[in-house]
């Protein structure tokens, strides 16, 4: 079993409705052996976000933009290897933590991807399901095909780095607004480090308000 120091970076706001999800997930995660940190690096929420965030006993950082938080959070961070979480993101697996390392290990990567699943309330219609299915799987399928080429993509809802790996290319860019996670994935590759996307089993879920109010993130 991996024994990396692990810490979970989450970049909310106003996420009060979703962040408790993803730290219940993670207080349930089996991570024997592993010693594991959660700091939430928050841009300025008005609602309770920051207040549940350290009832779960989180760090708190100052946030902003989501690559600005990611950063922040990254910089306090005590982890061999960063996990990058948007909030609205689930764990199903409860052994996600504990064997990811491994995956990502075995595949000797610097930077890592996972498959990203769709997570529905219930109200939705069957029509809206299926489509909204389809382009996750087209999605995870695209970014995989590609993951070894001169210009990866990355889903931001979860991203994995070795820390070194992370310094060397001075994190996520800050002045990237849009598509931050897949040019976080380029320049690692540019600077000759290693980047993919584990095993299909090892993935997360991901709220559907990515695709049915924002479109697909890049």
């Amino acid at each position: 079993m991996p024994s990396e120091q692990i810490s979970i970076v989450i970049p909310p706001l106003n996420e009060e409705h979703n962040i408790v999800g993803l730290l219940c997930d993670l207080c349930q995660q089996e991570i024997a052996g592993l010693s594991l940190e959660i700091i939430v690096a928050d841009a300025g929420s008005i609602d309770s976000t920051v207040k549940k965030a350290k009832s779960f006993g989180a760090f708190i950082a100052k946030g902003g933009h989501p690559n600005v938080g990611r950063n922040n959070g990254a910089a306090i961070s005590k982890g061999d290897l960063l996990y990058f979480f948007d909030a609205d993101v689930r764990l199903r697996d409860s052994s996600f933590i504990s064997t990811s390392p491994y995956h990502f290990n075995a595949q000797n990567l610097d930077a890592a991807g996972v498959d990203i699943h769709p997570t529905f309330k219930g109200d939705e219609g069957l029509i809206l399901r299926l489509s909204v299915e389809v382009m996750y799987g087209i999605t995870n399928r695209y970014l995989r095909f590609f993951q070894h080429s001169e210009h990866p993509r990355l889903q931001g809802g979860c991203m994995i780095a070795r820390k070194a790996a992370f310094n060397a290319i001075n994190g996520f860019d800050p002045e990237v607004y849009s598509g931050g996670d897949s040019d976080f994935a380029v320049r690692m590759n540019r600077s000759g480090l290693r980047f993919g996307i584990l095993p299909s089993e090892v993935s997360v879920h991901g709220d559907t308000r990515n695709q049915t109010e924002d479109g697909m993130r890049s």
